[in-house]
């Protein structure tokens, strides 16, 4: 399951951050994709473009009601099986 806030990482090499970006969260470099500097802006942004897009109903979205039920059902199953 992808996390909302990346983990960023200095000393991820050039490949690791773009394969970050790209393959895990779908997000482009901010900048000459050559600069590990690009990606470590884009991975900074991305959380706050993510909760702005969810206040303004795209991209990502609130989950409705029932959701939260069944994820709380699944959390309560799961305490009790190895808690």
């Amino acid at each position: 399951m992808r996390g909302i806030i990346p983990t960023i990482d200095s000393t991820k090499s050039l490949r690791a951050l773009r394969d970050l970006c790209l393959i895990q969260y779908g997000i482009q470099a901010i900048g000459n994709p050559a600069d590990k500097a690009s990606y470590i802006n884009a991975l900074l942004t991305f959380p706050v473009i993510a909760c702005k897009q969810v206040s303004e109903n795209k991209g990502l979205k609130s989950p409705i009601f029932s959701q939260v039920e069944a994820l709380e059902a699944t959390l309560e199953a799961m305490a009790i099986l190895f808690g």
